[in-house]
């Protein structure tokens, strides 16, 4: 996996070597958009499907991806499982798992100094790359991140020598904040304990999350979404779980008609799927 580093400017004197104020190496020099489509495999297990677009306007390549995960593989005691990699380039068959779920180009393309030249697998200006995974939970909005190729300014020699004379890795490689950072839908743990009015308010927000971001093109369909999920609250404020549970499905079934009209995918999964959790709640 490719590194991301610090440039700092080396001095040498009679005492050794001497370092200027760090700077860091531009890797956000790109902008990257998201579509994300999720399929329901049973009542708490999703399909998450991403594709990622360098758009053409971009000045450079895209070597790296991470997105908010807070999950594990199956093996390791969580949910994940079903990984499919990236088809269009070789970013390899696994990503790297922790808190995020990151991909990164694969350098054994070039056959030439990874250090100098970037590997055949990045993502071009106007080229896309996807991938996907199944895994328990609900669709959330998080944060992805993208790693933009620039040269490496340090060689392995030069980063050991740095290393001996008391850096730390962690403190010559730039962080994510040195990427481009955007916004998608991510897979998020459902609530615990689980509190009603508490949820619906989150899937309020979700909504006008939903309208800032553009997942929902139409003033008058949020409004009428918006009726309903206050409606709804109310009538839980009241203890009339019946009317609340009738209004809600009323709210689903306008979020699967305004699909892939007046709502994208992203929008769509994240309004239909917490929306049958609440319900499923309110119905035990």
């Amino acid at each position: 996996m490719n590194k991301v580093i610090v440039l700092s400017v080396l001095c040498i004197t009679m005492f050794g070597i001497c370092f200027s104020q760090p700077k860091k190496i531009v890797r956000d020099d790109l902008v990257i958009s998201s579509h994300v489509k999720i399929e329901k495999i049973d009542s708490h297990c999703f399909r998450f499907s991403y594709l990622f677009i360098n758009d053409i306007k971009s000045n450079q390549s895209l070597c790296g991806l991470s997105i908010e995960l807070n999950d594990k593989l199956i093996k390791h005691g969580g949910s994940l499982k079903n990984i499919v990699p990236p088809q269009e380039k070789n970013w390899g068959k696994f990503p790297i798992i922790m808190k995020k779920m990151g991909w990164a180009t694969y350098y054994d393309t070039t056959g030439l100094d990874f250090l100098e030249l970037p590997p055949k697998s990045v993502v071009k200006p106007g080229e896309s790359i996807s991938f996907s995974f199944e895994a328990k939970g609900l669709p959330g909005i998080g944060f992805f991140w993208a790693e933009g190729w620039a040269k490496w300014m340090f060689t392995q020699e030069e980063e050991d020598s740095l290393i001996e004379i008391g850096y730390t890795e962690g403190s010559i490689r730039a962080l994510y904040e040195n990427f481009f950072k955007g916004t998608t839908i991510i897979r998020h743990s459902p609530p615990e304990p689980f509190v009603v009015t508490s949820f619906l308010d989150t899937l309020i927000s979700y909504k006008h999350q939903s309208r800032a971001l553009g997942w929902i093109d139409n003033d008058g369909i949020v409004n009428s979404l918006d009726k309903k999920l206050e409606n709804a609250k109310q009538q839980l404020q009241k203890g009339n779980t019946t009317s609340a549970k009738n209004i809600i499905q009323a709210f689903i079934n306008e979020v699967e008609a305004q699909k892939d009209k007046h709502l994208t995918s992203e929008a769509y999964a994240l309004l239909k799927y917490n929306a049958e959790y609440l319900l499923e709640k309110l119905g035990k």
